[in-house]
């Protein structure tokens, strides 16, 4: 009868020592599992944060312009309307134009667009009508439009070469940052009160397009 309870009760030990080895290993390998789907299923972001209301400066191809270096006339009284669009960015201040120091040696202009016009594209032969001002990249104004809007035709030479290339493809009721290099603006010899081999900074207005 001893014996019975002995064997009854290895038994019974054996049995819950093999029901907690079972368990264990469960719990474990669905641990594992767990780990394994949370690798597959999870995927850390890469991708660079950009801010889309920043001014991008760019260089485009345009068509062959010339080098004509006129001054900016004010030879027009007409004043329409600008369109507005809520596609503005962010551009940076006087105060920081110094940036741009770095373009002296372009020979060809770049741009920003601060906000993108809807209206007419500004092409070679069309009269454009604007209104600006210019800075210094030490963050002097030294001209600017005031009662009167400027009109030219892009192409014609009427302005400087930097302003064409800037203004190809911009559009009416658009405003657009445009750094002029020396090299398409007033180059070694500069042009009162433009200082010799100057970086102009010019933020343009295109109230229409004829």
């Amino acid at each position: 009868m001893r014996n019975d309870w002995v064997i009854g009760s290895v038994a019974v030990f054996i049995g819950l020592l093999l029901l907690g080895l079972f368990g264990y290993g469960y719990w474990y390998l669905n641990k594992n599992n767990k780990k394994v789907l949370s690798a597959q299923t999870t995927q850390p972001d890469t991708s660079a944060t950009t801010d889309n209301n920043q001014l991008t400066i760019q260089t485009q191809p345009s068509a062959t312009l010339g080098s004509n270096n006129v001054g900016l006339q004010d030879n027009t009284s007409q004043q329409p309307s600008s369109s507005s669009t809520p596609q503005t960015k962010q551009a940076p201040e006087p105060a920081t134009f110094s940036q741009y120091d770095q373009y002296k040696d372009n020979t060809q202009s770049l741009f920003g667009d601060i906000t993108v016009g809807t209206g007419l594209e500004a092409t070679i032969g069309k009269k454009l009508i604007v209104k600006y001002k210019g800075w210094l990249t030490d963050g002097r104004l030294f001209d600017q439009t005031t009662d009167k809007a400027l009109a030219f035709t892009i192409g014609n030479h009427e302005v400087i070469s930097g302003w064409e290339e800037g203004l190809l493809g911009m559009k009416a009721g658009g405003t657009r940052r445009v750094i002029v290099p020396p090299s398409v603006g007033y180059g070694a010899q500069g042009k009162s009160p433009i200082p010799p081999n100057a970086v102009m900074v010019f933020d343009i207005q295109l109230i229409s397009v004829e």
